[in-house]
């Protein structure tokens, strides 16, 4: 009879670690790739200083700096993703963490600054073939119609004005941030020069 009143007590205590378990593995999930983003965050920094005096103080692959910047906004884009997906996690205890969610989630941290470099160089790609244009993306004047002989004079085929080259950078970057919208325009291009089923 002396043990019963301990009974609720030690039920008590011990539920009381089980429930704080999935919050306290849901904010080391967080804490862990906040850790990772910022160090893909530091290596993309290191990555465009040194880029940066590479370009500029040893003149190298000056043809192709503006499309190597492209690329550089896109892997930054896809950076930032990663960080706003993280801000806009309100409540940690809806988290399912488990092994393989983290080693996904993982994965996808280190992989979305390349993709985001991949789909940014082709969406460059569409504005300097003329597939997509308007007043919102960048021209590139006669230079994209002439005949192509070798990778050099291909490489030289850049913006037109400083202006055309600050549009190409933004939407590097919408590339890399907004992981659908490559895709996207994909798949309207496709849409739209798909072959009727009736011909």
């Amino acid at each position: 009879m002396e043990h019963e009143p301990a009974d609720p007590a030690s039920g008590s205590s011990s539920s009381s670690p089980e429930s704080s378990s999935p919050d306290r593995s849901a904010q080391d999930f967080v804490g862990s790739q906040v850790k990772h983003i910022a160090s893909v965050t530091i290596s993309l920094s290191a990555i465009a200083f040194i880029s940066a005096i590479a370009l500029t103080r040893f003149d190298l692959l000056p043809s192709a700096s503006v499309a190597y910047g492209v690329a550089l906004t896109g892997t930054v884009g896809g950076t930032a993703n990663n960080y706003r997906k993280l801000q806009r996690l309100r409540d940690l205890s809806e988290l399912d963490v488990t092994e393989s969610s983290r080693a996904l989630a993982t994965a996808q941290i280190y992989l979305s600054p390349v993709i985001g470099a991949v789909f940014a160089l082709l969406l460059y790609g569409l504005f300097l073939s003329g597939v997509l244009q308007g007043d919102f993306f960048p021209a590139f004047g006669d230079c994209s119609d002439e005949k192509f002989h070798n990778y050099k004079d291909f490489a030289d085929c850049n913006p037109d004005t400083n202006a055309d080259v600050a549009m190409a950078m933004v939407w590097g970057f919408v590339a890399g941030f907004a992981e659908r919208f490559v895709p996207n325009v994909l798949d309207r291009l496709i849409a739209e020069n798909e072959p009727d089923a009736g011909e």
